[in-house]
């Protein structure tokens, strides 16, 4: 798994955790595009790409407690 960044695509960051999609869609940040950074789509959509990337955490965090839960 490789580490994620604000100057990774939204791609590489779905490829990774699929569990951000949904976020990053709702965000209307662009998905589909591997050539831009999420930095660069989170100002292109107005938002402020640290609070973008901190969501982005604490969502593959919750998915990793949730299934460290249903395994146990």
């Amino acid at each position: 798994m490789t580490v994620c960044t604000l100057d990774s695509s939204a791609v590489d960051w779905v490829v990774e955790h699929p569990e951000t999609m949904a976020l990053l869609e709702g965000l209307g940040v662009d998905c589909t595009c591997p050539g831009k950074s999420l930095a660069f789509e989170c100002r292109r959509q107005g938002l402020d790409p640290e609070f973008v990337l901190s969501r982005l955490h604490r969502s593959i965090e919750a998915e990793s407690e949730r299934r460290e839960g249903t395994s146990g």
